[in-house]
């Protein structure tokens, strides 16, 4: 029988109890995802993708999170996402204390992280989407609904779009830091 054969037949894989430590060294920091579940499904016409829950454990802070992703063969990508349950932005401080001036903000945040990486896993962007749809204070004044969505890339910052809405009027930014 022919091995190559074999394993083309697998369809899924399930991970239980999983763990991925990384040690930041931009930030001297490190990162643990424990206790992942995670299902990986490969697709009738290639690639992969992958949906589950784990526990995020940094050196201030413990939460639930949501990961999701999805590996390509052409052109080879494996994009991978982590969903943070909503938290205020105390919360979010102590889970990235770079973070800190989101504490202008009073609101619940949603947060969602996406890393892009080539073949080599080298990162070749991380996406960030920050959202309060139910409304807030920004230093003291109130706000309905706010929306942002940054990319960084090795040579660039983008606000691919920013948006504050009060009372049916709306203040939409966006913009490139080379």
């Amino acid at each position: 029988a022919d091995d190559r054969a074999s394993h083309t037949a697998l369809r899924r894989i399930r991970v239980s109890g999983g763990l991925v430590a990384v040690h930041d060294e931009a930030l001297g920091r490190d990162w643990r995802l424990e206790g992942i579940a995670l299902d990986i499904l490969r697709a009738e016409q290639g690639g992969l993708s992958g949906d589950g829950e784990a526990v995020l454990r940094t050196p201030g802070a413990t939460v639930p999170v949501h990961l999701s992703g999805e590996a390509r063969a052409e052109p080879q990508r494996l994009t991978a996402r982590l969903d943070l349950p909503v938290l205020r932005p105390a919360e979010i401080a102590r889970i990235w204390p770079e973070a800190a001036a989101l504490e202008a903000l009073d609101a619940p945040l949603a947060i969602e992280v996406t890393a892009e990486m080539d073949a080599a896993a080298t990162p070749r962007g991380i996406a960030l989407r920050l959202a309060a749809p139910q409304g807030g204070r920004l230093a003291g004044l109130p706000f309905d609904g706010l929306e942002a969505r940054l990319t960084a890339r090795p040579d660039r910052l983008d606000l691919e779009s920013a948006r504050i809405a009060q009372g049916g009027r709306a203040l939409d930014a966006s913009g490139t830091l080379h």
